[in-house]
């Protein structure tokens, strides 16, 4: 598993949750894949736990097909972190 440069440099939110968990992103309207992006160390612990360690990474974010997008974000949520998109 590769790590998210904000997982190891300790600028993670404050437990008031100024910031998302995670960010999914894709910049187009009908995207084919999308890029999720964890920010805090709760996030990365997530990531550690649930992304199969062979997943492809683009930098520092997990590359999503669009057919698993809802169901990954869906999941996140249930477990308690905020998605943004």
């Amino acid at each position: 598993m590769q790590l998210n440069a904000a997982c190891t440099s300790g600028t993670s939110p404050t437990s008031k949750r100024t910031r998302p968990d995670f960010h999914l992103f894709s910049d187009v309207p009908n995207p084919t894949v999308y890029l999720l992006t964890p920010y805090s160390k709760v996030a990365c612990a997530w990531v550690g736990e649930h992304i199969p360690d062979d997943a492809m990474w683009f930098g520092s974010s997990i590359v999503v097909e669009h057919r698993y997008a809802a169901a990954l974000v869906a999941q996140i949520q249930r477990d308690g972190l905020v998605v943004r998109g």
